[in-house]
């Protein structure tokens, strides 16, 4: 019988696909370089605060993973440990940016711009404190001879759900003019990662997995 047949290995494939299919459907609901992009030239931004996206998106997502080694030590209580970040830390950006967005005419262009930027910022930082120790539990999930297949059938439902969530965002915004079409986008964002993370309480661990403890210290790097 071959791995992908053992019938943990599918259902945890099966988990998997959902959580990165609504995970694929909500980020590209709010692609930075078109949705975020256009929402920011409304409110003025010049080309560098536009260039600031891709910079601050690359390095908040990159810089701030080893940081997670250091917060997430426990492989036993990762799982629920990467939920309980995923709704308390790093959703509610997406719910903050949507609100800030619906009731934007409280506040000026100005700190529209760096708000939400600063907020988009703190959203990819958590992301970014989480996508080493993420990658890391999810290799303790699947086996070494169906990992690839088990990512590449995520990632491919994953892709296919954002190319629907990116036409349903461009047809949305096409029929209400405005902004606040972005931010029930961002809200509707929120909701989808949501789903997403909570998607992972259907994975099943395996026995051997909970033995393995995070044993990671910053120190032995410049030993």
């Amino acid at each position: 019988m071959s791995r992908l047949q053992n019938s943990r290995d599918s259902h945890n494939i099966t988990a998997l696909t959902i959580t990165e299919s609504f995970w694929g459907f909500q980020m590209s609901l709010i692609y930075t370089a078109t949705v975020l992009t256009v929402l920011l030239r409304h409110y003025g931004a010049s080309d560098k605060v536009i260039g600031l996206i891709s910079a601050i998106e690359t390095g908040t997502i990159v810089l701030p993973q080893v940081i997670g080694l250091l917060i997430f030590r426990s492989m036993k209580k990762r799982k629920r440990h990467l939920i309980l970040w995923h709704l308390i830390v790093m959703a509610p950006f997406l719910f903050l940016m949507g609100f800030l967005i619906l009731e934007e005419n409280h506040f000026s262009h100005e700190f529209m711009k760096v708000f939400l930027l600063l907020l988009f910022a703190c959203f990819n930082t958590a992301i970014g404190i989480t996508l080493g120790v993420w990658q890391d539990w999810l290799a303790s999930v699947f086996p070494k001879e169906i990992r690839g297949r088990a990512m590449g059938i995520s990632f491919f439902f994953s892709s296919a759900a954002g190319f629907a969530a990116a036409l349903i965002a461009g047809k949305l915004i096409n029929m209400f003019p405005g902004t606040k079409i972005y931010g029930i986008l961002f809200i509707a964002a929120g909701f989808f990662a949501n789903l997403s993370i909570l998607s992972l309480v259907f994975i099943k661990e395996a026995q051997h997995s909970h033995e393995i403890e995070n044993n990671f210290n910053l120190t032995r790097i410049f030993a």
